[in-house]
């Protein structure tokens, strides 16, 4: 058996001769016969690759893809043997090395940082005109391409924070501000730009409000209000806007008493546990000789919670409160007491 599978070139032809076809049976079938005789398969291997082959020149084994010589090198010397090289030509051999090691690699720098390795990703990710937008806000555009670009950033980056969250500007406030020329959209790209998040349509509502933005009065509009509006003169001749009738009475009770009193005269700013989200409160009445606020709801538009959400937030500013509810006055621990009704109602 051992002189029978030594006779082929392949194992196809062993299994043409053991009547065996090419199937996982009948491979594991030939390697247990291989075994039991000691014969090595991988002989197969070699002998389909053919004899090895070796450089003519220099004796070196061949791979598969070379054919007479390991080298272009090799080949020369080969087939021409009695070939002389001149002194000019091995002089620009010997240049073109010495070129070769001298020669140095381009170095590409970083456009905004100006090093080789960028350190901080946060502003190298930026195009260099992006910058272009900073300077009203009196960025140095000369340090682009330094490592002083970074302090530069963040710099910048403070006083726009500064003037956003601490100072309550708008976009359009901070273009006006610093004589921005583009659209005050694009301030809204510079704060995303720098990672900040920026106030939705309701926060920017409240801010608007809180900065005496927005008027709490209705001024000649058109309305479909429920309930009874309108001017009303003070007793020291101050027209002030009421709502209710509700309001419209307690209105004259003070004229009655001659005490000067404003309306929607705040923009208090209080979290609502409901909504779970800062909302501004705009007192209904204030009366100045006391420090009071009054609230004037009827049952269609009162929201326990809601109000005292609003008199927590009253009480910590320092200011005395009461609700005037249906009528009735209510003084702030009073209020708990008091019955929600179960109808829809409006705050």
């Amino acid at each position: 058996m051992y002189k029978i599978l030594d006779g082929f070139k392949s194992k196809t032809e062993v299994y043409k001769h053991l009547g065996l076809s090419d199937n996982s049976d009948s491979i594991l079938k030939l390697k247990n016969i291989a075994k039991s005789v000691g014969f090595d398969l991988n002989v197969y291997k070699e002998r389909r690759r053919g004899p090895k082959k070796f450089c003519k020149f220099c004796g070196k084994e061949l791979i598969s893809n070379q054919y007479k010589f390991c080298s272009l090198t090799c080949s020369a010397k080969f087939n021409t043997p009695n070939r002389v090289v001149s002194e000019k030509t091995k002089n620009k051999i010997r240049q073109t090395l010495l070129n070769k090691h001298k020669k140095k690699i381009k170095i590409r720098l970083c456009k905004i940082c100006g090093q080789e390795k960028c350190i901080n990703k946060e502003i190298c990710c930026h195009a260099k005109k992006w910058f272009f937008n900073l300077i009203p806000f009196s960025f140095d555009i000369t340090l682009l391409e330094t490592i002083d670009i970074h302090s530069e950033y963040y710099r910048i980056k403070d006083l726009i924070l500064k003037e956003y969250f601490d100072n309550n500007l708008s976009p359009k406030d901070i273009k006006m501000k610093y004589n921005y020329e583009k659209n005050y959209e694009n301030i809204l790209h510079i704060l995303k730009s720098f990672g900040i998040k920026t106030r939705n349509l309701s926060e920017s509502e409240v801010n608007a409000c809180l900065n005496g933005k927005l008027s709490g009065t209705i001024n000649n509009i058109k309305t479909k209000y429920q309930f009874k509006h309108g001017w009303h003169t003070t007793w020291n001749g101050k027209k002030v806007y009421y709502r209710s009738s509700y309001e419209l009475k307690f209105a004259q009770e003070l004229d009655e008493r001659k005490i000067e009193y404003e309306t929607e005269y705040f923009r208090i700013k209080y979290w609502d546990s409901q909504s779970l989200k800062y909302r501004v409160a705009i007192p209904d009445f204030y009366t100045i000789f006391n420090n009071k606020i009054t609230e004037v709801k009827s049952r269609i538009t009162f929201n326990k919670q809601n109000m005292i959400d609003k008199f927590n937030e009253y009480k910590k500013l320092g200011f005395d409160v009461s609700l005037l509810y249906e009528n009735k006055e209510y003084t702030f621990d009073e209020i708990h007491n008091i019955e929600q009704p179960t109808f829809s109602y409006i705050h």
